[in-house]
């Protein structure tokens, strides 16, 4: 994945939060599959699936430490900076994740696990 080149507006890939203590790291595959690493640690902390609509996004938590309701938001991609705004969401975990920016990696400085995400 980090060596495939997508569109600039798109939102595959791998995605760091800005300005965190601790390196969070969010990837998106072409499969509506994500997964979620909290401290760089090459495990995968949260894994499931998301689903757009237009400028919508909808993760749905099936792994690790799941949120087990889905949760909804707008999000927008400007350059290499993502950020989302919340629609509807109970799990204030995810919120309290997604409600920062988030800045694409790219070349070989991006230290983010990139693994067959197997989901059934």
């Amino acid at each position: 994945l980090r060596l495939m080149k997508f569109p600039q507006n798109s939102l595959y890939g791998v995605w760091a939060q800005a300005g965190r203590n601790r390196r969070v790291t969010r990837t998106f595959f072409p499969d509506n599959k994500v997964q979620t690493n909290f401290q760089d640690d090459g495990e995968i902390d949260v894994w499931g699936y998301y689903d757009i609509d237009e400028d919508k996004i909808e993760f749905t938590d099936i792994g690790g430490a799941a949120c087990v309701p889905r949760g909804t938001y707008t999000f927008q991609i400007h350059n290499d900076t993502l950020r989302f705004q919340e629609i509807l969401d109970s799990c204030d975990g995810r919120k309290v994740s997604l409600l920062n920016d988030w800045v694409r990696q790219t070349g070989n400085n991006d230290k983010a696990p990139v693994r067959s995400l197997s989901v059934n």
